[in-house]
């Protein structure tokens, strides 16, 4: 093994002298204010890139000067690219433009062996890096795109078993500026700097820094600090780091400090952490032994200072952590997109957008992952949009020890989207932020909040702030909240937030799942206001709870109070695990309830049982004004019983005008037929508690967006239950009337013989109750306009397509091929109507043949085409509809044409169409209902004809045809889970007309043409549960008109062409377009 050695000669050992302070100027390239690098042996360099490699063994050269913020002697140990060092007014190189502006750029340092940092370092720490700016007296710097790269056989450790550390910086920028000044304007950016870990092993670190920035102007009245750093990073593919003592790896970090009226701007955004892999071990080490030192990765991080009369404005934009894969010990401080810090008078502090995303690893005594973690300011906090994104990694609480004798007790990391502390003044406000967790594992896991805030501030507003859990292996977990509002003192708003968990596995119940919480604190005057609307929990798996709410609220006193819990929501589908839990819209402990000013905690809160299927026995349901039921397949009528509790509290606590009710009930699944007398058992309660404000009213049960069924909503002491009253429309059914037997006449007593059976009445047949909803007819009007889709390409083809077959009479009895175009726009009156635009195409080759009687002209083609189309139902609610068909099929046609001027056509096609409709109807859960049809097509026409010429330019054209046209029926079961049964439809049509034509030359001959039609089937027939859907109709007569002009072709050409315009009335309103262009080959 190489030996360690003095790799860097120290260029300069001058003392000078300024402001009576020593300062000595050394570095590793030693570029003092811009001066050329001159370098050691053992080492590459490459001037024009900047980059330079330490490739041998190396200890950290030592200098002796003052630090700058203590400004006593120390020995520094610096191992940087470039280094531009100054003294307080830059004096030695004044013609230097560095004295106002410093600025290190676009270096490069390359570590590819082991870096030593020395016991004689008086610092805590070794700095290595691609670029340092250090000035006293210069307060403006600029270091960008500067960049470390950590490889081969690259290491950081002790020179011996000793607390001296290593921090790789791609930028280092430290200014302090003691000048007595009366203002300062200090312009500090760093851009675009990285360090790169390809390969490390590291025993004794410290931190790890894309860029750091350290600003400081204490003898400064006025004036301004700016501060950006802006696209820094940390890119770890694999590091084995054995100890980490009171540090952090750490996208951008950015400290800028003012005294008496100075402002201080910060703004740091897109910088992030990486790590793909490694092992990570935070020493707790600490004098004495008692106190845990900091440990943590960051983003960003941000803080700043102020006097009294100086206003800071904190930033933290788009940074972000990314960790794929490691082992992480003892993460004291936790995992954090951005950290945000202030101790100025007056401050603003803002993050948006910060991410941390864990993929997998081992993190043991972790303490937090959190998107924004941030000190509230004076004048106001925003976090928004701050994400923690978990899909894996295992999470242990083991806790550790050390030799000093200090004890690190078990830590369970919080998941928090964004966390704001402390105590302001300023409004707080978190929006948007979350959790979202779909992997994962961990025997115990903290709080997990979408927001929380802690801070003793006059007003919070947290809004549409989500947690949401779909996966994961989970053991004991105390809290889940949407959102989490603490010490607000005087107003307090949380309104949409929400808690969704869909899966994972939880080996214990939660404590407790909000969708918001609030625990106020003092308010500071003589009122105090909570205001929690539209919050929502969702559990869709078995995950086990105990106390679940929409709203949670609390505090020391409410005497001041006015709370309005309202509209708040919870959702229980599948079957969560709920033995005993408390289930409440809203919820605040009675004791402090009864004292507040008002309150409102029932009106609008909603349970809903979504296809809920639980067995579990709830302790207590109570604060919901309206309960809604979408009963699963497997909830058997007159049998099942939806949601079973012990205590059923249906009064507003806070009101006794306001009652709850049953607000809707629907069926899932498969249908089933509702009967006269019939019972649908809601809720079963031991106690129930209050009385249904909608008792002994007609509610009407929804199956999806098809079927309804008039109810009566019956309240017994034990049960709530909806009975089934009678069928829409008709009187009240009478059971029937079984006739008694006549009496026998006295007869003499006969010989016995065979007995004869007495007639045995009959079992009444049930009743059915349920109805189809008149605007279910839209479906069918939607498969209809599937079927009108091939009834018009049929169209097409009886008429410019059997077109071809004259051409080849007229011209030229060879092989030929033929395309067609078409466009049309029409209105189809069906009972309501149809708007279609349609696009179509044939494609195909024909040939005549010359025959003693006539000419014989067949073909082939394929064909293709799309309709767009809108419904409109005559409903008065949810009767538009719209559409898209897509069909392509082929066939074949045939055309003979006699001498005597008769002709005879026909054609046969087939093919698949594809609907994809949209209804317009919305079920009770918000869900549009729509549906996929593909169905196979079938159709052909015939036809007779006469044609005869007028005089030599004149001639005329009478046909009448039939033609048939099927779309196969379909079943399909729409997104609201309604079943449709289509039958096939059938269009029959005779048509019969006449045509003029006038050659205007040999190739070139206009045509005009009138016809009537007659539409004899069209009806699109069809079933929702086994019930008739009112169906829509083609039936019906129409006109219709032509004019075009035919191009034939020449001797010399093949091309043929014919341009058509159409047009319907009367049932059938339509105008359309076809281009025909044939070649013959």
């Amino acid at each position: 093994m190489k030996k360690p050695s003095q790799l860097f000669n120290i260029i300069s050992n001058k003392k000078d002298n300024y402001l009576g302070k020593k300062f000595y100027l050394s570095t590793l390239t030693t570029a003092i204010l811009g001066a050329v690098p001159v370098f050691a042996v053992a080492n590459t360099a490459d001037q024009d890139t900047k980059t330079y490699t330490v490739n041998t063994p190396t200890i950290v050269p030592i200098t002796e000067g003052p630090d700058l913020f203590r400004g006593k002697p120390v020995k520094h140990g610096r191992l940087f690219a470039n280094v531009e060092l100054a003294g307080a007014d830059g004096s030695d190189v004044a013609s230097n433009p560095a004295a106002s502006m410093a600025e290190v750029s676009g270096y490069t340092l390359n570590i590819q062996e082991a870096i030593t940092c020395p016991l004689a370092v008086t610092e805590q720490a070794c700095p290595i890096g691609a670029a340092r700016i250090e000035h006293d007296g210069n307060p403006n710097a600029i270091s960008n795109n500067n960049k470390v790269v950590l490889s081969d056989s690259a290491q950081i450790q002790p020179a011996e078993p000793t607390t001296k550390q290593i921090s790789v910086f791609g930028s280092y920028v430290y200014l302090y500026d003691k000048a007595d000044e009366s203002a300062v304007n200090a312009v500090v950016k760093a851009d675009n700097n990285q360090v790169i870990v390809n390969n490390l092993i590291s025993h004794n670190q410290q931190n790890m820094v894309g860029s750091s920035i350290y600003v400081s102007t204490p003898s400064a009245q006025t004036g301004a600090i700016d501060v950006h750093s802006s696209n820094n990073s940390v890119l770890i593919e694999q590091a084995t780091i054995t100890k980490i003592r009171n540090g952090s790896i750490t996208g951008g970090s950015v400290s800028a400090n003012g005294k008496k009226a100075v402002s201080v701007s910060v703004l740091a955004e897109n910088n992030k952490v990486d790590i793909h892999n490694g092992s990570f071990t935070y020493d707790i080490w600490a004098a004495g032994g008692k106190n845990q030192l900091v440990a943590k990765i960051l983003g960003a991080e941000v803080s700043a200072s102020t006097g009294r009369d100086g206003i800071a404005s904190l930033i933290a934009n788009n940074n972000r952590v990314s960790i794929q894969q490691g082992n992480f010990n003892n993460l004291l401080n936790g995992i954090i997109g951005a950290s945000i810090t202030s101790s100025a008078a007056q401050s603003k502090t803002t993050a948006q957008n910060n991410a941390v995303k864990i993929a997998g690893g081992t993190f043991t005594d972790l303490s937090q992952v959190t998107g924004a973690n941030v000190q509230s300011g004076s004048q106001g906090t925003n976090i928004v949009g701050n994400k923690v994104d978990i899909s894996g990694g295992e999470f242990i609480a083991r806790g550790d020890s050390t030799p000093q004798g200090g004890v690190l007790n078990p830590l369970s990391p919080s998941f928090m989207g964004g966390f704001v502390w402390g105590t302001s003044t300023g409004i707080v406000v978190a929006s948007q932020n979350s959790v979202v967790i779909s992997g994962g594992q961990s025997e115990k896991i903290g709080p997990i909040w979408g927001a929380v805030v802690q801070s003793q501030s006059v007003e919070h507003a947290l809004n549409e702030n989500s947690v949401k859990i779909s996966g994961g292996t989970w053991g004991a977990v105390s809290i889940v909240d949407g959102a989490a509002s603490y010490s607000a003192q005087n107003k307090a708003e949380l309104n949409r937030n929400t808690v969704e968990i869909s899966g994972g596995q939880f080996s214990k119940p939660i404590d407790n799942i909000f969708g918001a919480r609030a625990i106020l604190g003092s308010p500071t005057g003589d009122t105090q206001e909570l205001t929690a609307t539209g919050n929502q929990v969702l559990l869709s798996t078995n995950v086990p709870a105990k106390f679940v709410a929409g709203v949670y609220a609390g505090g020391s006193d409410l005497s001041k109070t006015t709370l309005k819990l309202t509209d708040n929501k919870v959702i229980l589908s599948s079957a969560p695990v709920l033995d005993n839990a408390i289930v409440s819209g809203a919820y605040v402990p009675p004791a402090l309830l009864s004292k507040a000013v008002s309150a409102d905690i029932f009106t609008g809160n909603t349970l809903v049982l979504d296809n809920y299927t639980g067995t579990s026995k709830l302790g207590s349901v109570g604060n919901f004004q309206y309960y809604q039921f979408v009963l699963p397949e497997s909830h058997v009528v007159n049998e099942s019983v939806a949601l079973t509790t012990t205590d059923l509290l249906l009064d507003s606590p806070t009101d006794a005008n306001k009652h709850a009710e049953i607000q809707s009930v629907s069926f899932a699944g498969s249908p089933r037929a509702l009967n006269v007398g019939d019972k649908i058992y809601l809720i079963d309660a031991d106690t129930i508690n209050g009385t249904l404000g909608n008792k002994d009213q007609t509610l009407m049960v929804q199956q999806g967006v098809t079927l309804e069924t008039e109810t009566i909503v019956k309240q017994e002491p034990n049960k709530i239950y909806l009975l089934v009253d009678r069928l829409i429309g008709a009187e009240e059914p009478q059971p029937p009337v079984i006739p008694e037997p006549e009496p026998e006449p006295e007869t003499e007593e006969q010989p016995s013989g065979p007995e004869v059976s007495q007639p045995i009445a009959e079992t009444p047949v049930p009743v059915v109750a349920s109805h189809v909803k008149p605007e279910a007819k839209t479906f069918s009007e939607g498969y209809l306009a599937g079927a009108l889709a091939t009834i018009r390409a049929g169209d097409l083809l009886a008429g410019q397509g059997i077109t071809e077959a004259k051409l080849v009479k007229e011209r030229f009895a060879k092989w030929k091929g033929f395309g067609i175009a078409s466009g049309i726009k029409g209105r189809y009156d069906t009972g309501s109507h149809i708007d279609t635009r349609d696009t179509s195409m044939i494609v195909g080759l024909v040939r005549g043949f010359h025959l003693d009687k006539g000419d014989l002209t067949v073909g082939a083609f394929f064909e293709a085409g799309r309709s767009r189309y809108d419904t409109y139902n005559d409903v008065i609610e949810g009767g538009v509809g719209n559409g898209t068909v897509d069909y392509s099929g082929g066939g074949l046609l045939a055309r003979f044409d006699a001498r005597s001027g008769f002709y005879a056509e026909g054609s046969v096609r087939a093919g698949q169409a594809r609907n994809q409709f949209d209804s317009g109807l919305v079920d009770g859960f918000g869900r549009v209902a729509s549906y996929k049809a593909n169905a196979a097509y079938f159709s052909f026409h015939v036809g007779l004809g006469y044609e005869w010429q007028l005089n030599d330019k004149l001639g005329s054209e009478v046909y009448a045809k039939y033609l048939y046209s099927r779309l196969n029926g379909k079943d399909v079961v729409t997104t609201t889970g309604d079943k449709l049964s289509f039958d096939s439809v059938e269009s029959q049509r005779i048509r019969a007309g006449g045509r003029l034509h006038w050659k205007l030359t040999d190739r070139v001959t206009p045509y005009v043409g009138l016809a009537v039609e007659q539409e004899m089937g069209g009806k699109a027939t069809a079933t929702t549960f086994g019930l008739p859907i009112a169906a829509p109709s083609l039936k019906g007569t129409s006109g219709m008109a032509e004019v075009g002009l035919r191009v034939l072709p020449t001797e010399k050409s093949g091309w043929a062409a014919d341009i058509n315009v159409r047009g319907y009335t009367g049932k059938r309103k339509e105008i359309g377009g076809n281009l025909r262009v044939s070649y013959r080959f």
